[in-house]
């Protein structure tokens, strides 16, 4: 199924797009004020999902373009805030890790229910991490976060999920803000980019690094520095897609 979701996805690159801006929805319902949640795209039923969060812990809300709903769904995981989810597309399902506690559950989501999974072997628990899904190998990539987002230390590790286990992959070098960072996939480059956060001791950091499925790699000197607001600092609980 993977092979054949690549190439489509590829060919979306080469559609030439016009002008983008933002432009605000108004909508009949919505989730409310929200902070500290997350989202991700289900492919299987065209919507954005969004979990979590305060004051509204635990509820799940799926917006198609034009409205959201409250999922309502039979099972859902207990309430958290700075947690991370990506979409599997291959699967079919968003795949919930961690928050605040911190907590170390895996869940992952079908489109209407959420279901607990409890594979063999898991990461520590942790709040303020970042994943994203690497289409080419087929697995989620989670990385860094912190056990106590008041104490050093953070967390520097990888690891990925395949849909029954987490593996730790063990990386020559890591990115050296792991907190609050943020990640995404680029699928025409099968690569993993990565840019801000904080080690909980100062300023966010503004280096970008890539991650290839064996190693991370500081791009910054390539690249240039990433987007800031003030020259020199980077950017703290940002989302790329």
């Amino acid at each position: 199924m993977r092979v054949a979701i690549l190439p489509l996805l590829l060919s979306l690159l080469t559609t030439a797009l016009a002008a983008q801006s933002w432009s605000q929805v108004t909508t009949i319902n919505n989730p409310g004020q929200v902070r500290d949640a997350s989202m991700a795209f289900h492919n299987a039923s065209g919507n954005c999902v969004l979990f979590g969060g305060w004051p509204a812990l635990n509820a799940t809300w799926l917006y198609d373009g034009s409205n959201w709903t409250n999922a309502a769904s039979a099972t859902s995981p207990p309430g958290r805030r700075d947690f991370a989810m990506a979409s599997d597309i291959a699967r079919g399902v968003i795949v919930l890790f961690g928050g605040s506690g911190p907590l170390g559950d895996t869940w992952e989501f079908d489109g209407s229910n959420w279901s607990n999974v409890t594979p063999a072997s898991s990461p520590p628990a942790r709040l303020g991490h970042v994943m994203a899904y690497d289409v080419a190998r087929g697995v989620t990539v989670l990385f860094g976060g912190t056990g106590n987002p008041n104490l050093p230390p953070v967390f520097m590790d990888t690891w990925e999920w395949n849909g029954t286990t987490w593996t730790q992959v063990v990386t020559v070098s890591a990115p050296n803000e792991p907190t609050f960072s943020c990640m995404c996939y680029d699928i025409a480059r099968a690569v993993c980019v990565l840019t801000g956060g904080t080690s909980l001791f100062g300023a966010p950091d503004q280096k970008t690094w890539e991650y290839d499925g064996s190693n991370w790699v500081d791009r910054t000197v390539s690249v240039g520095p990433a987007p800031s607001a003030i020259p020199g600092l980077g950017v703290q609980n940002a989302k790329m897609v």
